[in-house]
């Protein structure tokens, strides 16, 4: 009897975080709940929600909601944390801002949210599909709480730029018939229908990439690389931790970071190694691991949401510069690909304008547009490997070098080939912003790991600040 009793014990042991928050997580009791204080004002709201473990531990989860318009942009957990730690969270990032809520308005805000985004034809993001189990299951027994969702009636989108405007524009357009408002960062707001008069839905790439097995374990050379999986750290290398995995032979460090890649390809479950792993292959500057790369950026949409979210560019296109500056025909080679989804293409073009700031490089990278232009214009129609949104995106980041040289070519790519001008603008507004005498500030820029390092956690971080 005793053995038998000993087995569920042992099982419940091996749980990894993720699946005890799915299994278990709502067998633990409700504790405290947080809102920001001025979320009904600016219509994105901080929630935070804590169960409690009979040992006295806490597990959260906290959740940016946007009530305007687009639900549940993102959220994270934190499992087992020490009643001393939760404390501090509390008193560091919740206290000056945020107000003690009940669970059933945390829970009000949150799922009234995500119905208000549905009903527009917009997801909640991938990270919901585990931390929605540190909530209640949304039933009848959860007592409804009416706020209000949208701005004066209708939906409300804001965003940081066109980019991310176009990600939402189709579905907001299909769903309200362009009865909607729209407000791009550091510029005035205005009706859909009179900024985008001539707004066109186009077809996507259909995705139709077959991946191949990824490592169903890590058998890692460097059991110093454990730290960087998500359950052993908080978004946060400390300097110590990095100079000591930097301080391992390269070849072997090396090997065991793209086994992790792949490792993490394969799980998808948006553990933070990965993205440590890619600034790690970034940082040793490891070019032998170009493939590994580029075989994160054939995943599809759902894996970018779960895995990246809006530190894509940040993270990828950084990472692939230093892997691939040496490598232009290899990253041809990976746009031309058929099937893959856009915006990991689109993680290229950063890459490319990167080696253009590199002295000598700038002939290099404009004849690389114009292979590309070409090889799109012969494929026009071919709608797995070119569309109007890829073509869009390429113009878009092709401005930020001013690329007059390539204004023939451009004009020909515009004759030839379907372009979102969502993403990059008419033909005109190309040609003035190409030919403008005040060129755009390049924002991008190269740093170190120890920055990149700092930069993604304060991502994390300063929404809950």
């Amino acid at each position: 009897m005793a053995k038998k009793k000993s087995k569920p014990a042992q099982q419940q042991q091996q749980l990894s975080p993720e699946k005890y928050i799915r299994l278990k997580a709502r067998n633990l009791s409700i504790d405290k709940c947080f809102v920001s204080t001025d979320w009904q004002e600016v219509g994105l709201a901080e929630v935070l929600v804590s169960r409690r473990h009979t040992g006295g531990n806490y597990t959260f989860g906290i959740y940016l909601v946007d009530t305007l318009c687009l639900g549940l942009k993102d959220s994270i957990f934190k499992f087992n944390i020490t009643p001393a730690d939760f404390d501090s969270i509390l008193e560091d990032l919740m206290v000056e801002n945020h107000t003690e809520i009940s669970y059933d308005e945390a829970h009000n805000i949150i799922y009234g949210a995500i119905s208000y985004a549905e009903d527009l034809g917009i997801q909640a993001d991938k990270s919901f599909d585990l931390t929605q189990y540190i909530l209640e299951e949304d039933t009848d027994d959860i007592p409804l709480i009416e706020y209000e969702y949208g701005r004066d009636g209708s939906p409300y989108l804001v965003v940081e730029s066109n980019l991310e405007a176009s990600k939402y524009l189709p579905a907001l357009e299909k769903s309200t018939n362009g009865n909607f408002r729209l407000m791009i960062a550091d510029e005035e707001e205005d009706d859909f229908s009179d900024l985008f008069p001539d707004f066109k839905e186009y077809p996507e790439t259909p995705y139709t990439y077959d991946p191949p097995m990824y490592p169903s374990e890590l058998n890692l050379f460097h059991q110093e690389l454990q730290i960087l999986l998500g359950s052993h750290n908080d978004f946060l290398l400390s300097t110590e931790d990095i100079k000591q995995i930097l301080s391992l032979p390269r070849e072997s460090l090396i090997a065991d970071l793209q086994q992790m890649v792949l490792y993490m390809i394969g799980q998808n479950n948006g553990d933070v190694a990965l993205i440590h792993a890619l600034f790690f292959l970034g940082e040793l500057r490891a070019e032998e691991a170009l493939d590994t790369v580029l075989e994160v950026m054939r995943q599809d949409s759902e894996f970018m949401d779960i895995n990246f979210g809006d530190s894509t560019d940040d993270v990828l296109g950084l990472t692939l510069y230093y892997v691939g500056r040496n490598k232009l025909p290899e990253l041809l080679a990976f746009v031309k690909e058929p099937g893959l989804y856009m915006y990991f293409k689109f993680v290229v073009f950063i890459a490319m304008n990167l080696i253009s700031d590199e002295p000598g490089r700038r002939e290099d990278v404009l004849e690389w547009y114009r292979e590309l232009m070409q090889f799109f214009k012969e494929n026009a129609t071919d709608l797995s490997i070119y569309s109007a949104g890829l073509g869009g995106l390429m113009i878009a980041e092709m401005l930020d070098i001013c690329p007059e040289e390539l204004l023939p070519e451009i004009e020909d790519f515009f004759e030839v080939c379907d372009v979102d001008e969502m993403s990059c603008g008419t033909l005109e507004v190309v040609k003035e912003d190409i030919l403008a005498k005040e060129k755009p500030l390049r924002e991008r820029k190269l740093i170190d790991i120890y920055e990149r390092n700092q930069k993604y956690y304060s991502s994390w971080c300063k929404r809950l600040e």
